[in-house]
């Protein structure tokens, strides 16, 4: 298994696997600001299939709507072409894509409101999740001490964030004027009413 490739697709641009970066001041870095989805693709007689790509996409998109960062440069049609465009470039047959959008640069306070939404995408050759071995020998399991969130107490959408950043209690606060003791609005914030 090999987890890369030669290109990537970063806000609309190809970019070769080297050169993808983020600066370190990302804001989904510091607070998790970010949603994905996991997208597997298979080689078949008649080309590469992408399992769901339009449903893929669509929770992806909803989780953005969740998040309240919808970007704006980029559609859902866009996104889903450069994941097939982007198995292609990479001459990939059966492979992982993993579209994620992020808050970027610009500002570290808890309010993210007016940075800029990143949409990436990348590809990758990964075969058995778990191993070759296991579809003939079966994996050991066991019951997680740690419990998932409920529903009701937190974002339910493919974040990052899991177990949870302080940035989607405090927007609405934000929106309204309210902002948690000592902070500061990100120097490139507007309201969003």
């Amino acid at each position: 298994m090999k987890e890369t490739a030669e290109w990537c697709w970063m806000d609309g641009s190809w970019v070769r696997w080297p050169e993808a970066s983020v600066h370190i001041s990302t804001h989904a870095l510091h607070y998790g600001s970010s949603v994905f989805e996991g997208i597997r693709a298979y080689d078949q007689p008649e080309g590469t299939a992408v399992f769901r790509l339009g449903c893929h996409v669509k929770r992806l998109t909803n989780s953005c709507r969740l998040a309240r960062m919808i970007p704006e440069s980029v559609s859902a049609e866009e996104i889903e072409r450069a994941c097939l465009e982007i198995i292609e470039r990479n001459r990939h047959g059966s492979c992982y894509l993993r579209p994620l959008i992020h808050r970027g640069a610009g500002g570290l306070g808890l309010d993210p409101t007016g940075l800029p939404i990143r949409v990436s995408i990348l590809s990758f050759e990964w075969g058995t999740y778990l191993g070759a071995e296991a579809l003939d020998q079966g994996v050991d399991v066991m019951i997680s001490s740690w419990r998932r969130a409920a529903p009701d107490a937190m974002v339910a959408m493919a974040s990052s964030a899991i177990p949870g950043a302080p940035f989607p209690p405090t927007m609405p606060c934000a929106d309204r004027g309210v902002r948690p003791e000592g902070s500061q609005p990100n120097s490139r914030a507007r309201p969003n009413r």
